[in-house]
């Protein structure tokens, strides 16, 4: 239950956004002997829209890979923000040592170290359910959104770099009396991004105060802390 939690979360939502998002750009810009044809034929526009939902998980996979790569370390790693960082900082004297990558394994060998009971499973499920939905606000204010309209323009450049060639395609047009449109779209957008993006601070928060404690509390003895180093180190090839 707790990975389908994960994947919708963090895949499902922002793919199916991201198709809501293109979308809101692709249909009312078909030419208009597209937009005859798919009226025409409902069951192919429904095909294409259901076909375009069924692969959002496989899409908000690869949105998601955007943002952990590019991000979500620097976020996720902040010292300021994150009261476990800093607990470790002083108590690991090599920890200033270690890149965001081996202090992130280094948390993942902690949780793993706190969560040998069903009790303290269900509360490490818990903050990482927290850390689920902190991402999965990021992805679909700032992803999501963003690749929609990169991917629209890509399409667009193509479909004009196709019409003026010896195929002479033209799936999509922009006229003018689409302004207004336009900007309803971009306002919708803006305002969907702006309240994830601005309710992502609460998970956050409280992601970051439930593992300090859950963390400190499980892992009060110090020999612990040195344990799991040697570990880390001994994986990473270090002595």
């Amino acid at each position: 239950m707790a990975f389908q939690e994960y994947q919708f979360l963090r895949y499902f939502i922002p793919g199916s956004l991201y198709v809501i998002y293109l979308m809101s750009f692709v249909i009312p810009n078909l030419a208009e002997s597209i937009a005859c044809y798919l009226l025409n034929k409902p069951e192919v526009l429904l095909g294409i829209v259901g076909g375009a939902f069924g692969a959002s998980l496989s899409i908000g996979y690869v949105i998601y890979s955007f943002h952990d790569t590019a991000l979500y370390n620097h976020l996720a790693m902040r010292e300021k923000w994150r009261d476990i960082l800093r607990y470790l900082k002083k108590e690991i004297a090599t920890w200033k040592n270690l890149s965001n990558e081996e202090r992130k394994e280094f948390l993942d060998l902690l949780y793993l170290h706190s969560g040998e009971d069903t009790a303290n499973q269900q509360f490490s499920a818990t903050i990482r359910g927290m850390w689920s939905h902190f991402n999965a606000r990021i992805v679909c204010s700032l992803w999501a959104s963003l690749l929609s309209v990169i991917s629209f323009v890509v399409l667009y450049a193509l479909d004009q770099a196709a019409g003026t060639g010896v195929f002479n395609l033209r799936f999509f047009h922009l006229g003018g009396c689409y302004v207004y449109y336009w900007h309803l779209c971009a306002l919708v957008i803006t305002l969907v991004s702006t309240f994830l993006l601005v309710g992502a601070r609460r998970p956050y928060k409280e992601a970051v105060k439930l593992e300090y404690y859950f963390i400190r509390t499980k892992i009060a003895d110090s020999e612990d802390l040195r344990r799991l180093e040697r570990i880390l180190l001994r994986n990473d090839g270090k002595q």
